[in-house]
């Protein structure tokens, strides 16, 4: 719905511009000329607003609005990577490194949206405090549990000797 929003406000707001351009001779402004060109400005508003307005507002509702807006980002970096595999524009190495970043950009934030109470932060702290203590352990030191344990088997051990004793 947005985005036949900012039709309606480039519409309204930008027409005084447009006549302005057009009767200063800045821009010359004519209507389509035919009813072919008619056809195709009509069918290109309604599969490029309506249906991709229902399209995303499907997505939306299966992931979330984040996830939703975000993938309108990757419309740019995939129209211009098709365009290159196609044959039709050579690009740089620099915009395919951009449109990685966008791309795996993306995928971090569905998973994060997807866990949405996992916090990576905390879980790789969390891995880091386990994985120091469990190093600290194999030094030599014994943990509480080990330590009770060890006691209460070598009580065991004195009680069978004491049974043993005359």
């Amino acid at each position: 719905m947005f985005f036949g929003f900012v039709g309606l406000f480039d519409s309204v707001l930008l027409l005084p511009l447009v006549l302005v351009w057009h009767y200063t001779g800045l821009e010359e402004f004519k209507w389509p000329p035919t009813p072919n060109v008619w056809t195709l400005l009509l069918v290109n508003g309604f599969l490029g607003t309506v249906i991709s307005e229902l399209v995303w507002l499907g997505g939306v509702f299966l992931t979330s609005p984040l996830v939703g807006t975000l993938s309108l980002a990757l419309v740019t970096p995939l129209s211009i990577t098709y365009s290159v595999f196609v044959g039709q524009q050579p690009f740089s190495v620099e915009f395919f490194v951009g449109a990685l970043v966008v791309v795996v950009c993306f995928i971090l934030v569905t998973v994060l949206d997807h866990f949405g109470s996992w916090d990576p932060l905390w879980a790789l702290i969390k891995t880091t405090i386990s994985a120091a203590r469990n190093h600290s352990a194999h030094r030599g030191y014994v943990s509480l549990s080990e330590e009770s344990k060890r006691l209460i088997d070598h009580e065991d051990d004195n009680s069978a000797i004491d049974q043993l004793s005359f």
